[in-house]
């Protein structure tokens, strides 16, 4: 256990049931900006920023009475900066029958700014196509599955909910020479790849023809 403990590349633990660290793994002083040394004269409330200290008292309480806790927690490193961690911890006894907390965390600070940039990409992605009155679709012929864009429905004037399939999509095209061309190249570019930039009529759910 001393070796796993010691050799972890993620944050490992104990502290008692007051917050106040036992002991901590080199490698997750580090994360948080001090050595095991430094962080054995501190609680959690000395590394868990003001703000979430009522979390870390309900924390405590949910250790007390349950045994386990597990989810989100947002710690200061040593420098100001921010860091989340997704933990796991459990309560055990010592030889003498004391009780005190086993915590094992990942960092995953990376992971969620990049989900929030990834979300907000989407968000002025989305904006800026419903600004110009841009729609977007995706075929996944393994999967047999059509995405269509909030716009795109707006377009065939379906709710945003609506799942077409391939014939339904292409039947959306006016029957003659809109349709007859838009499945020549949809199944062209399934086959061997390649582009197209064609007008072309629809007709919306609705009954009203546009061109797009």
């Amino acid at each position: 256990f001393r070796s796993f403990f010691e050799n972890s590349q993620g944050l490992m633990c104990t502290h008692d049931m007051t917050g106040a660290f036992i002991s901590i793994n080199t490698a997750g002083a580090e994360l948080l900006g001090y050595t095991p040394a430094e962080l054995l004269e501190k609680t959690l409330f000395d590394i868990v920023p003001p703000a979430h200290h009522a979390s870390i008292h309900t924390y405590l309480a949910e250790m007390e009475t349950t045994g386990r806790s597990k989810g989100l927690m947002t710690t200061l490193h040593k420098n100001g900066s921010l860091r989340v961690w997704l933990y796991n911890n459990t309560v055990e006894r010592d030889g003498e029958g004391n009780l005190y907390v086993i915590g094992n965390s990942v960092d995953i600070s990376d992971r969620l700014r990049l989900e929030k940039d990834l979300q907000r990409t989407k968000e002025i992605l989305e904006n800026t196509n419903q600004v110009a009155r841009i729609g977007a679709w995706e075929i996944l012929p393994e999967k047999n599955k059509i995405f269509w864009s909030p716009v795109t429905c707006q377009i065939h004037e379906v709710p945003e909910d609506f799942v077409p399939d391939l014939t339904t999509a292409i039947h959306f095209y006016k029957e003659g020479e809109s349709r007859q061309l838009i499945e020549e190249v949809v199944s062209k570019a399934m086959e061997a790849g390649g582009s197209w930039d064609l007008e072309l009529q629809l007709v919306t759910a609705k009954g009203n023809e546009r061109w797009v």
